[in-house]
């Protein structure tokens, strides 16, 4: 865990600034706007003619408010489990009150929502869909392993259809329907992960879930894209392997300490799949890839002061 979690700050107005950071976990909101994106580009190949750009920039908004909120939410709700695992999170700890973090979550939920409607009611339905598998995740079914882990893994799943809706194309669409699922899962298994993350236990068969999920999202581009670009095979390529090493690094039992960082890389690793989806795009989904790519030195960075789970 980085040190930053683990020693606040002395001055009480910067140590409150710092929670703040803390509760919204900043290295794994680089990867947030690449779901929408993602969505957009795929759902864009689907439509009768290519969608201006500028209309993924609303859904992309939204996905970040929505996701801001539901960290905040998250951390309301394991108040008692951290006051007994992690005292030094901002709630238990006292820098952050529960009220105020309540309140944020449900401002920033709302703020999710509302940018959501300003892009059209296709994409105010499927930012509901996102808050309600949140709010799901949040008020119960995060103590549940199987329910808990597909409520998150909807969660960003729900974020990529919010781009897909926006570009106007046939969000039934076999492509679009696969690249949801792929995240979907890729995240309920880094969930799964991530369920008992503060002790030794065994994580089995679970710990290679990501790695299918990539490889579903593979299979599907090769059979619904003719020719599949190859810039998004290659990283497509990239995820896969990526998603592979953390499952063979968390062989056996692995310990608390080694988890933590793995399950952050996963988080990152979701940038590849995310480029992998925009290079379908052509030339300016060649460049929202490599935009994409740029941030994960930023998120790595962020790491190193910020905890990522």
């Amino acid at each position: 865990m980085p040190k930053a979690d683990l020693q606040p700050a002395n001055d009480s107005g910067r140590a409150r600034r710092r929670a703040w950071w803390q509760l919204i976990r900043p290295p794994n909101l680089f990867t947030v706007p690449g779901d929408p994106l993602a969505g957009f580009v795929v759902a864009g190949l689907l439509a009768p003619q290519v969608p201006a750009w500028h209309l993924a920039v609303l859904p992309m908004l939204a996905a970040l408010w929505l996701y801001v909120g539901g960290l905040i939410g998250n951390d309301v709700a394991d108040e008692a489990e951290d006051r007994r695992d992690r005292p030094t999170r901002p709630i238990p700890s006292g820098r952050i009150s529960r009220r105020a973090a309540w309140w944020a979550a449900a401002f920033c939920g709302a703020c999710g929502l509302l940018l959501a409607g300003a892009a059209g009611w296709r994409t105010l339905l499927a930012a509901a869909f996102t808050q309600g598998a949140i709010l799901a995740y949040n008020g119960g079914l995060k103590r549940r392993l199987v329910a808990g882990s597909l409520a998150m893994g909807a969660c960003r799943g729900g974020s990529l259809l919010l781009g897909a809706v926006a570009a106007g194309g046939d969000v039934a669409g076999g492509l679009v329907i696969a690249a949801v699922a792929g995240v979907t899962l890729y995240i309920a298994g880094v969930t799964a992960l991530a369920d008992r993350e503060t002790v030794a236990v065994r994580l089995g068969v679970r710990r290679w879930v990501p790695l299918a999920a990539v490889v579903g999202v593979g299979v599907a581009v090769g059979w619904w894209v003719h020719p599949a670009p190859r810039a998004a095979l290659w990283l497509l390529g990239g995820a896969a392997l990526w998603a592979g090493y953390q499952a063979w690094r968390l062989r056996g039992v692995p310990p608390p300490a080694l988890v933590g960082p793995s399950i952050g890389a996963l988080i990152r690793g979701l940038l590849l799949v995310q480029a992998g989806l925009c290079a379908l795009g052509g030339v300016p989904g060649l460049l929202l890839a490599a935009v994409l790519l740029a941030l994960w030195p930023l998120s790595t960075a962020t790491a190193r002061r910020f905890y990522a789970s």
